[in-house]
């Protein structure tokens, strides 16, 4: 298979999304951590999922997961929920922990399973780290033969890279930098890209809807959007809002 061919199990190849309700923290401490490690491991052993890449930032998670949608839905479910009740329990609270439901997104090639292996151990950049081989808490030091835990299934990935040291040199390019800021990126990473972004700043149930959102609304969202480095060009394919809306939002943030 090519590099851009489109794989045989693409449909059960999935970067998968979950934050904390109302952005609120999810980890208070490298117990919890491991905690959410643990059900991960344990989940996917008994339900036969392979989880390629993983990171966990404080107020969300990205999981890179190999299984049949239903599978997946099953597999969620029970790590999210068992989590969250833990994390409630230890810490004395009540409610919902993570906002809505998780979102997923299809991985349809090896070119792009690649690129979000390695925006999914980038996350950290995006937070003030500069070392990734340095973060303790995404699947990159796995794949670097260091630290704990082993939950990430490896092979797939390393076979693609061919070597280790292809897989350094790949993490070490910025995979967001050909967007960001830059309103001429019109390639489908980039959009790929752009689409974690913005399911990252106002979640899947929002970007589906944002075009039948009520003006002032829709328009807040549009603004964060642009605020997060989205292009006007960007926005409108994601979202089916015009293009001349979301420029006059562009405009008054310039004005």
């Amino acid at each position: 298979m090519s590099h851009g061919e489109k794989s045989q199990d693409a449909t059960n190849v999935f970067h998968v999304m979950c934050r904390g309700v109302g952005r609120q923290i999810i980890f208070e401490d490298d117990a919890d951590r491991r905690y959410l490690l643990d059900r991960l491991k344990s989940a996917k052993r008994e339900r036969n999922v392979l989880i390629h890449a993983w990171c966990l930032m404080d107020n969300h998670i990205h999981l890179l997961i190999d299984a049949e949608p239903r599978v997946l839905a099953a597999f969620m479910q029970r790590v999210l929920s068992e989590y969250a009740m833990y994390f409630n329990r230890r810490h004395d609270r009540v409610g919902h922990l993570f906002q809505d439901r998780y979102g997923r997104k299809a991985i349809d090639t090896e070119a792009y399973l690649l690129e979000v292996v390695r925006y999914i151990h980038q996350n950290p950049l995006e937070y003030g780290f500069t070392n990734l081989a340095a973060y303790r808490w995404s699947s990159y030091r796995e794949y670097l033969g260091v630290g704990e835990p082993t939950i990430t299934d490896m092979e797939v990935v390393l076979d693609l890279f061919g070597s280790y040291n292809e897989l350094v040199r790949f993490h070490g390019e910025k995979s967001r930098g050909a967007f960001l800021g830059n309103s001429t990126s019109r390639g489908d990473v980039g959009m790929t890209c752009a689409m974690f972004v913005a399911l990252d700043e106002v979640g899947e149930e929002v970007l589906h809807s944002l075009k039948s959102l009520p003006r002032k609304a829709r328009d807040g969202y549009i603004a964060r959007l642009l605020q997060r480095g989205l292009t006007v060009r960007q926005i409108e394919r994601l979202t089916g809002v015009s293009r001349g809306v979301v420029a006059r939002v562009s405009a008054q943030q310039k004005s």
